[in-house]
């Protein structure tokens, strides 16, 4: 039996080990509570890099590539809305892809070309009898000027001749198709193209004349001399168009004279040379992209491999 005396130590005692964990428990979140409050009394500011580190900053390329790439999955996934407005939203984002990325030009501009064949399936209801626009040729030939002055004498006369060319042989054809109108066109444009690639030159390169014979043997089909395939005759003229000023604007660089001279000429600096360069690319890969549209259209097999790459290399 616990007397009164020993229940008074014992509550003495309990006590005091009440008081000695206390004053422990205080010391010890004094210890922790230290750096905190001397960090809070720090005033020397966080200082934030400004600059991003290297490799996380998104190029114009990549950007581009990009966004033509997200396009391209969504008007082809099951989400996807068909219409012929999104296909010419996806065309236009695949030339933005092959002016800012040298390296994957080609692959754009087949798949800009197949974005205006879906744009214009889409608005003929895959009619056979539908006959393909020639709107952006027309337009892109009005707007070879600039190009024309800056892109290099060099370029500049690879594509002329082969515009020149594809007039000729689309006004020969024209002159074997019964209700070709449109083609006379399509002819006019090529040569227009050719002859505003030549104003900018100190010598015409156009022989003026062309061999008739192969065209008028095989007015509707004909083997392309570049892979084998045979094709309609049209086709393989706007392919071979095409390639040309595909080959031609590989041909132009940056730093070509051609630039530097259109720069100095209306006293423009590097930068103005620069836009003007993106610019000609621009309107030279539309140039491109309509002339491959309309092989596409006029029946050309749609084989990657033999588009480009026997005569073009990225």
């Amino acid at each position: 039996m616990q007397t009164l005396q020993d229940s008074c130590l014992t509550s003495a005692t309990g006590r005091a080990r009440r008081r000695i964990l206390r004053l422990l428990s205080a010391g010890l979140v004094g210890v922790l509570l230290t750096p905190a409050v001397s960090a809070c009394s720090n005033r020397t500011p966080i200082r934030v890099a400004s600059q991003e580190p290297d490799g996380l900053k998104t190029s114009a390329c990549e950007s581009a590539y990009s966004r033509a790439s997200i396009r391209e999955h969504r008007d082809r996934g099951p989400l996807g809305i068909p219409t012929p407005e999104s296909f010419e939203k996806t065309a236009q984002a695949w030339v933005d892809a092959a002016v800012n990325c040298p390296a994957r030009r080609d692959e754009a501009t087949v798949y800009s070309a197949r974005a205006h064949l879906r744009a214009w399936h889409q608005k003929t209801g895959d009619d056979p009898r539908a006959r393909p626009s020639t709107d952006l040729t027309v337009a892109s030939s009005a707007d070879l000027d600039t190009a024309a002055s800056s892109m290099g004498k060099d370029a500049a006369t690879q594509a002329a001749e082969g515009e020149d060319q594809a007039g000729f042989a689309v006004s020969v054809l024209a002159s074997r198709t019964a209700g070709a109108e449109w083609m006379l066109a399509l002819s006019d444009a090529h040569t227009t193209a050719g002859q505003t690639l030549v104003s900018h030159l100190d010598a015409d390169p156009r022989p003026g004349t062309y061999s008739v014979q192969e065209l008028l043997a095989h007015p509707d089909t004909i083997i392309d001399k570049a892979n084998g395939l045979q094709a309609p005759t049209i086709a393989v003229v706007e392919m071979n168009a095409a390639r040309t000023i595909v080959a031609s604007i590989h041909a132009m660089t940056k730093t070509t004279t051609g630039f530097r001279q259109n720069g100095e000429r209306h006293g423009g600096s590097a930068k103005q040379a620069a836009g003007d360069h993106q610019e000609s690319l621009r309107v030279l890969t539309n140039l491109a992209i309509s002339h491959l549209y309309l092989s596409l259209a006029f029946g050309y097999p749609d084989v990657e491999a033999a588009i480009f790459e026997p005569t073009v290399k990225s």
